[in-house]
């Protein structure tokens, strides 16, 4: 799509994200937006905002207010992560759940990242390894970097996880990109990155991963079949190399275009 080819409005009482940084953006059955913001968690409806943050009079609130991570899971139910703990929200009541999953024991672990599986498992990557959640928020597998295994992941520091189309669970860690047997913890195959700060991919239609991190030329593709990997540089109208910037989230639409932010 061309720049002059999208339209873009402001919302209406936009000012109150004024010193807000959006880091979580996910979209409910209903067709909601859910924004996770260092402040709290909140609804669009398209008209105006729902602030959901703890409130020591509540029965049922979130556990923390900086929202890290966020996902909706294929029953519907918002999964949040923030600063103080892990919470399943049901969008529908407002009622949310605190998790008390392994990590979560007072010390510093902190979710940078959710994603589910085919088989209903919920992974959970946080600074002190990867967890397999079932659908009530039970650990049910930990894995983590051990100097004694060449087959452990390769840090405990799991920024983000991700699995393809194809099943395969892949997690990014400070050193790259490695997949990982969700079973053992075993990893399958690793692709070193010499930029990996605060690195994400998203997978589109052909299968090419689109990589992509917060620092240096922040963009690269990985093409699994072939092994090979592909770095691009972002130039002007005249060719000249833009500074370099971080790209800090992507997405494919269904028309298979690539968004970038």
């Amino acid at each position: 799509v061309d720049g002059d080819d999208i339209a873009f409005r402001r919302a209406d009482n936009a000012e109150e994200f004024s010193r807000s940084r959006v880091g979580q953006i996910a979209q409910d059955g209903k067709g909601f937006l859910w924004f996770g913001t260092q402040y709290g968690l909140y609804r669009f409806d398209g008209y105006s905002h729902i602030a959901f943050a703890p409130d020591a009079r509540a029965t049922t609130r979130l556990s923390g207010v900086f929202v890290n991570a966020m996902l909706h899971d294929s029953a519907g139910r918002l999964w949040i992560a923030s600063d103080q703990g892990l919470d399943i929200l049901d969008p529908n009541t407002g009622v949310s759940t605190p998790v008390a999953y392994a990590g979560d024991s007072g010390s510093s672990t902190m979710i940078q990242s959710i994603a589910e599986d085919a088989s209903g498992l919920f992974w959970l990557g946080t600074t002190t390894g990867l967890y397999g959640l079932d659908a009530q928020g039970r650990t049910r597998v930990h894995f983590r970097h051990d100097a004694r295994d060449a087959m452990s992941l390769g840090s405990s520091d799991v920024k983000f996880v991700s699995r393809d189309r194809d099943g395969t669970l892949w997690v990014t860690d400070g050193a790259g990109l490695e997949a990982v047997d969700p079973s053992s913890g075993r990893v399958l195959q690793r692709v070193p990155l010499q930029e990996a700060r605060e690195m994400r991919f998203v997978e589109d239609r052909n299968g090419l991963f689109w990589i992509y991190h917060a620092s240096g030329d922040a963009l690269a593709t990985f093409d699994r079949a072939a092994g090979r990997m592909v770095s691009y540089r972002f130039l002007d109208a005249a060719g000249k190399p833009l500074p370099r910037f971080g790209i800090y989230t992507g997405l494919v639409d269904r028309e298979g275009r690539l968004w970038l932010g």
